[in-house]
């Protein structure tokens, strides 16, 4: 029987019930900005105490580390940060975001949803639940794994350069004085980002008065902020845009992921080390484990191919006697620990 329930967790009762509930169940999933949960007294080692099996999944939009793990995060914004929206320049250098598609929103959701079967299977392997965090900025970034690994070992970028800005007045990109780029979202936060940029006099445009009147005037918002936004560099808006929580990303481009902080906080890029070539760097799983850590090794050579002897099961039991032969449908079985 599946029931729906609506709980208010800050009522002392509420997390009680929440609480007796997390002991009888095999996951867990949230979608708060990072901390919140420890906020409610419902953090992973509260619920761990609880139910030791429990596998509780996070999502988020940059990532449980860095400067901005506790910012909010629309579609827009993994588009941005992931480097996606420079991917997707058109030929006379404008970059463009695929809005209607939702993209970055439904990609964190599908990686959001492996993560969870992915915790159950570790759990049947180890016994034991874990805390696993997924992002939008992860899944954005693991959805470009081709041009991002191309950049990473050739330096190459697949786009040209910029030329100018595609007008889109509620959203940007925006110019900065120091040419970088940036995005925001003007629906909500919309008196916010008016006072985080010392613009109040917007609040009272009344072009501009409602989202509906900032969509029919979109030419001329896009005009009243983009004057605003060259007036200062890139990192004096983040922290504006920061402390007034209006959402907001930079746009970057691929170089921008080897020094963006939610980049490194988060551990999105790995250096391995390979046999010939030395290190290297290429794109990290979009998940945290907090028990089963992922390893990063190189396939062997095709030499070192080799059954174990505890593969028998993957045959039929009339061929576990047969000699190995050439094209043997198992070419490595190790154990995983």
């Amino acid at each position: 029987m599946t029931f729906d329930i609506a709980i208010d967790v800050k009522h002392p009762m509420g997390r009680d019930v929440f609480l007796r509930l997390a002991e009888h169940v095999d996951v867990v999933t949230e979608n708060f900005r990072a901390g919140a949960m420890d906020r409610y007294g419902l953090g992973y080692d509260v619920l761990a105490a609880r139910n030791p099996s429990v596998i509780l999944v996070s999502a988020n939009g940059f990532g449980p580390h860095g400067p901005d793990a506790a910012s909010p995060v629309v579609d827009i914004m993994g588009h941005a940060r992931s480097g996606m929206m420079r991917l997707l320049s058109d030929p006379a250098g404008r970059v463009r975001y695929i809005g209607a598609h939702a993209i970055a929103d439904q990609t964190g959701a599908v990686f959001f949803a492996l993560a969870i079967m992915v915790g159950v299977v570790a759990r049947s392997l180890h016994g034991r639940g874990q805390h696993i965090f997924t992002s939008q900025l992860g899944a954005m970034l693991t959805l470009q794994t081709v041009p991002i690994h191309v950049f990473l070992a050739t330096g190459q970028r697949p786009w040209k350069e910029l030329k100018r800005n595609q007008k889109r007045g509620r959203s940007g990109p925006y110019e900065c004085a120091d040419g970088r780029l940036i995005c925001l979202w003007t629906v909500k936060q919309w008196e916010e980002l008016c006072r985080a940029i010392d613009r109040l006099d917007l609040v009272a445009d009344a072009r501009f008065a409602t989202p509906a009147f900032r969509a029919e005037h979109d030419e001329a918002l896009f005009d009243e902020l983009s004057g605003t936004f060259r007036r200062r560099p890139s990192i004096e808006w983040h922290e504006r845009l920061r402390a007034a929580a209006v959402p907001f990303s930079p746009v970057n481009d691929y170089e921008d992921l080897l020094s963006d902080p939610q980049i490194l906080a988060n551990n999105f890029i790995a250096e391995v080390n390979h046999a010939r070539a030395g290190k290297l760097r290429q794109l990290a799983p979009p998940f945290e484990f907090s028990v089963t850590k992922p390893r990063y090794r190189r396939a062997r050579s095709r030499r070192a191919h080799r059954r174990h002897p505890r593969s028998g099961w993957l045959y039929e039991r009339r061929d576990r006697a047969a000699p190995k032969h050439e094209g043997d449908p198992v070419t490595r079985c190790d154990p995983v620990t």
